[in-house]
């Protein structure tokens, strides 16, 4: 009898955790993968062809953030993954496209504002430079000649 009370307890003490798991919200959960994964071309003149820089931003194109991320339609990544990795791949994982769909399911809450998450710049990102464009440099690991070799450099108008 005891163990049987005992092991209802610990099933109901395990359901609440779960259930009680915090809300995903904008500033803990959503933001930084935005900065991480979608900033480096969805900026103010960047390539994209809008901004999500900020909460209201995105907010906004929650459900289409929602959806493109779901079917992988972004962020965008042309190469065949299977012939890679490549410098520069950075796919969102399974649990980081639920992340976004749990946030607009739960009504794209904001949260307590965190520091300012600037855009990632650095490998395959995109780096404004000059009016109009965007110039993305990086290494192409995957010929012959490795991190020596040549260089691969592109630019894109707007």
């Amino acid at each position: 009898m005891r163990s049987a009370v005992l092991a209802a307890l610990i099933v109901t003490v395990v359901a609440l955790r779960v259930t009680a798991r915090a809300a995903v919200t904008y500033a803990n959960d959503i933001a930084p993968l935005i900065a991480d994964r979608c900033a480096t071309c969805h900026h103010d003149g960047g390539p994209a062809p809008f901004a999500l820089e900020t909460y209201a931003d995105v907010k906004q194109r929650a459900a289409l953030i929602a959806s493109v991320t779901k079917s992988r339609y972004m962020p965008p990544w042309k190469a065949d993954p299977s012939n890679g990795p490549f410098v520069g791949q950075h796919p969102l994982s399974d649990a980081e496209i639920r992340i976004f769909q749990e946030w607009a399911t739960q009504g794209v809450l904001e949260g307590a504002a965190k520091a300012d998450l600037s855009r990632r710049s650095g490998e395959g990102g995109c780096v404004r430079r000059g009016i109009g464009g965007c110039l993305q440099e990086r290494a192409k690991s995957h010929d012959k000649w490795g991190d020596a070799g040549p260089r691969h450099r592109e630019i894109v108008s707007n």
